[in-house]
């Protein structure tokens, strides 16, 4: 289904033209960003167009996905869209750009987590 207008749904507001695949008990909901992209609040970060949002029955942010590998900015850190996982309160992705982390310059592709409720990031392997 394609939504045809801006539309509020399990805590996130949907812009039109927003693909969305009905989740169940196994499989989270999916939504296919339109071009207009949406505001993310756990994240407190603007998901681009043609991005999936993953969001299980619970309106939990369980990950995100992209073929095209788009930014998001989480606390100021790019972050890749491919594979963006949120795990009890944790980012876990691979930097879109290099980005300095801990005082040490990091490249894209450098797999890091974010902690949102402590602020802190951390390298997992590069």
């Amino acid at each position: 289904m394609t939504l045809g207008a801006p539309y509020e749904l399990l805590g996130l507001k949907l812009p039109a033209d927003t693909t969305v695949r009905r989740g169940n008990e196994r499989e989270p909901w999916s939504f296919l960003l339109s071009e207009a992209g949406a505001y993310i609040p756990v994240l407190d970060a603007i998901a681009p167009g043609g991005v999936t949002l993953h969001v299980g029955n619970d309106e939990r942010l369980v990950r995100i996905g992209s073929g095209h590998g788009q930014t998001i900015a989480v606390q100021g850190v790019p972050l890749n869209s491919k594979n963006f996982e949120l795990r009890d309160g944790i980012v876990i992705s691979q930097l879109a750009e290099p980005f300095a982390i801990g005082g040490e310059m990091r490249p894209a592709g450098t797999v890091v987590q974010i902690g949102l409720d402590t602020r802190q990031t951390t390298v997992i392997s590069e």
